[in-house]
């Protein structure tokens, strides 16, 4: 499939130590095609060539599929913030590469 657009992203830094995974995402049109876990492999390959040991994020309670394709993947739930809204809970993961 040849696109003439950008039709996914995957952003990080490194945050006190480890590696961050910030941001993603892939248009609606091309989800469900593996773009994302494509994009989240190139990640995971380039911190490990630059010496990091995993990749950690956070997501909130109500992005269910991200909560699934994390875990389906190889993360850990690492810890919960709560919030006034049981949707808006933080969830933190980590997976090590």
């Amino acid at each position: 499939m040849v696109c003439a657009q950008p039709i996914g992203f995957k952003l990080g830094y490194e945050r006190d130590g480890y590696f961050y995974s910030w941001l993603g995402g892939v248009l609606p049109e091309y989800r469900r095609l593996g773009i994302a876990k494509a994009l989240a492999d190139k990640q995971e390959n380039w911190a490990l060539k630059n010496g990091y040991d995993s990749i950690t994020f956070k997501t909130r309670n109500r992005h269910k599929s991200m909560l699934l394709f994390s875990i389906k993947n190889g993360f850990n739930i690492l810890k919960i913030e709560e919030k006034e809204n049981i949707g808006e809970y933080r969830i933190w993961l980590r997976k090590m590469i």
